[in-house]
């Protein structure tokens, strides 16, 4: 399979998270907040010794895939605990598990799992504006069989 078509296989099951209310494939220039929480995927770098790797007839790479989920803005008061970072908590776990229940995203790659790792709540930032969410690292074996 190709990069182009793990992207779009991350975002179709990250658009079935429950809580998810965009994943898009193409990047915008700001985030809209009625689109939150909203969650791109992209590809990062091969696995270090274990990038692309040729066999007869087929070849295997294997790459991290950098999932960012924008869940809410930073609130701009001093209100204290920012009700952003509520709704993060529940929605990294139901990533973790959706990582776990499909484990070759419907058969578009031979397997992720290997190495999958988050950031836990932390702020991302977009465009220059801080947001609650968090990342996830996820490895991904990709088996192509040459015609």
């Amino acid at each position: 399979m190709s990069i182009a078509t793990t992207i779009t296989a991350f975002q179709s099951l990250h658009a079935s998270i429950s809580g998810v209310t965009s994943a898009p494939e193409k990047l915008p220039a700001t985030l809209d907040k009625n689109r939150l929480p909203l969650v791109f995927t992209w590809p990062g770098p091969t696995v270090q010794g274990e990038g692309w790797k040729p066999a007869t007839g087929w070849y295997i790479h294997r790459r991290l895939y950098v999932v960012r989920c924008y869940v809410a803005l930073v609130s701009q008061k001093n209100t204290g605990v920012d009700d952003g970072y509520q709704e993060v908590v529940p929605l990294l776990h139901r990533f973790g598990e959706a990582y776990m229940g499909n484990v070759n995203l419907s058969g578009s790659v031979a397997h992720i799992g290997e190495n999958i790792s988050d950031s836990g709540a932390s702020i991302l930032i977009y465009a220059g504006t801080e947001y609650h969410g968090f990342e996830f690292r996820v490895e991904v074996a990709e088996k192509v069989i040459l015609t």
